[in-house]
């Protein structure tokens, strides 16, 4: 049966998912406020704080001087004193198992509350149970951990979630008595949420943001399919679903669910993967992205690469985004570049996800203290700042207006209905990459255009979405993009399709130097070959010959005092562009 299991991991989830859905009823919050605020029924003012800060770049600072590597190690530390965060653990014992864990998680949100009072000496983050019933592993009744931070108005009564599951497990995914400390799987979201809860509680947000920490994740998603059924049946509108899940790691292990890293011991603290499937999912990522690049990146000392996946989640695995996925809220999943494990259940196993030693770290010379860790603190704390800034400009962002899109013969038109009439916009554009390959910004009017990519490419088609721009700067998420086929290629650049091609920079990301190198397999036709350095607006910085020789093509290139960032590198034949890729300078 195992073996079965093991070939079939996605008919397993799928199988999950659709129980548990059909099984779990009698939804219940606590805490009495807090359905009334989910639901936009209550008096903003109540809980209005004493000092608004309302410009966004002054929170954005805020949040990234304000998370603190060292606090999120302590949650870690006490979140592995529980020894178990099983679903169906011991909830009566004040020291062991899921009810003491998720204790101490509610009187840490109600805490946070505690110290930011509204001006009425109301907490204005209200800490609750989400309370469910539904048979994980023999027990018929759970609990997910939330603290919620209610919207400064309530005509947009659209909620933001950042979520992470709070459970543990090991080998046996019903082995309720197990050391299942589960660090990095996922005490490392779990802590990321309550530092999150912590810094943004200080703020006060248009949207109303929801905190929560899910269980029942690792028997089939338990935890967020009851939520996402209750918002259904309550008519709680959702504008954006935050998800993390592993989030603190930076190694290798043995095995590791695809895509995902390449070797054992492997080391990677300077990329996170942005997991999304479906239209509506990768914009989001794509705008996650985009607000990193221009909001967060500027504020940072360690630069961090943004990856997109194109799957919904590692090869046959599956996280708490995913039933708001399958209902079409906007939803996406952070996770660590590198994982230690892929969950296996075979007897070789020997990474730490899903047993016993997914710890927080070891002690290898005897001292009492732990000097080998698994959680990288700094890393986590690059992440936990990713995501502040990500769910406030969420948080505060416009509605996304309609964007219309005409082609014309060398340019495409677009046309926006836009209620809020902002006259601020920006229209996305990209080819085949998963990310955009421009973005325009366009001020003062309703209307413009775009230039075709014409003769200049050898992509197939072009695909543009566009964003409305606050008065404070902040993008609505962008709009379904239309797709358009490209102007056909010249038979010239037909000559080089093949013959000239990009090879990744080495090192990447890099500080003081790296390695630029293209490979030529024909020189026909070849009179001149540049290379073109551009920022993620499309502005030129650099651009220089290159060499022209059959084979690997290499020169070093040093980046200008003060560059910073990602931009793009282009191979350019005759004056046309045939290949480009991305390289990112750290600071």
């Amino acid at each position: 049966m195992k073996n079965v299991f093991m070939k079939f991991p996605i008919l397993i989830l799928l199988f999950f998912l659709s129980f548990s859905l059909l099984s779990q009823t009698n939804f219940r919050m606590t805490n009495p406020l807090v359905e009334d605020i989910l639901k936009g029924n209550y008096d903003p003012q109540e809980y209005e704080s004493d000092s608004v800060i309302l410009d966004p770049r002054v929170i954005f600072q805020a949040i990234q001087n304000q998370v603190e590597p060292d606090r999120l190690r302590s949650y870690l530390e006490t979140l592995s004193s529980f020894e178990t965060r099983h679903s169906s653990s011991d909830t009566l014992s004040p020291t062991t198992g899921i009810g003491a864990a998720r204790r101490w998680i509610f009187d840490q949100f109600a805490t946070y509350g505690s110290a930011t009072p509204s001006s009425e000496g109301i907490s204005r983050l209200q800490a609750t149970f989400f309370q469910f019933d539904g048979s994980i592993c023999g027990v018929e009744q759970h609990r997910n951990v939330c603290a919620v931070l209610p919207g400064s108005q309530t005509e947009d009564k659209s909620i933001v979630i950042v979520e992470a599951h709070m459970d543990s497990r090991c080998e046996d995914e019903c082995d309720i008595t197990c050391t299942a400390q589960g660090m990095e799987d996922n005490g490392s979201g779990t802590a990321m949420v309550m530092e999150l809860a912590r810094v943004l509680s200080q703020f006060q947000f248009e949207r109303t943001i929801v905190f929560m920490l899910t269980t029942g994740e690792e028997q089939g998603l338990f935890g967020a399919e009851a939520f996402v059924n209750y918002c259904m049946d309550e008519d709680i509108e959702i504008h954006a679903v935050f998800n993390n899940d592993i989030v603190g790691g930076i190694s290798c292990g043995k095995t590791s669910s695809p895509p995902s890293c390449p070797f054992e011991g492997a080391i990677d603290s300077t990329q996170v993967r942005l997991f999304s499937s479906g239209k509506i999912h990768r914009q989001f990522c794509r705008w996650i992205k985009l607000e990193y690049m221009e909001e967060t990146l500027p504020l940072v000392e360690v630069p961090m690469m943004l990856s997109m996946m194109n799957v919904a989640d590692r090869g046959g695995r599956g996280g708490d985004h995913l039933p708001f996925t399958r209902r079409d809220y906007r939803s996406m999943r952070f996770t660590s570049s590198y994982e230690n494990g892929n969950a296996s259940i075979i007897p070789s196993y020997v990474d730490h996800q899903h047993s016993s030693r997914d710890v927080l770290g070891v002690d290898t010379n005897g001292d009492g203290e732990l000097d080998s860790l698994f959680v990288d603190f700094n890393y986590l704390s690059r992440n936990t700042v990713i995501n502040g800034v990500s769910i406030s400009a969420a948080a505060i962002n416009p509605q996304q207006p309609i964007f219309s899109f005409e082609v014309e013969p060398d340019s495409i038109l677009w046309t926006v209905e836009d209620p809020l009439q902002l006259n601020h916009y920006r229209i996305s554009r990209r080819t085949k990459s998963i990310d955009y390959d421009t973005i325009f910004t366009f001020t003062g009017v309703s209307s413009g255009r775009v230039p075709r990519y014409a003769t200049t490419t050898l992509f197939d088609e072009e695909l543009l979405s566009g964003a409305s721009v606050d008065n404070d700067g902040i993008e609505s998420f962008f709009s379904e993009e239309d797709v358009f086929l490209s102007i056909s290629a010249t038979d010239e650049l037909s000559t080089y399709k093949g013959a000239a091609f990009l090879l990744q920079n080495v090192s990447n990301p890099f500080r003081s130097s790296t390695v630029i190198s293209y490979q030529l397999t024909s020189l026909n036709k070849i009179n001149r070959l540049e290379i073109e350095l551009t920022d993620m607006l499309g502005r030129q910085v650099h651009r220089f010959d290159g060499p022209k020789l059959l084979g690997i093509n290499s020169f070093s290139y040093y980046p200008s005092p003060g560059m910073q960032g990602t931009y793009n590198y282009s191979l350019l034949i005759n004056g046309k562009v045939t290949d480009t890729k991305r390289m990112v300078v750290m600071h």
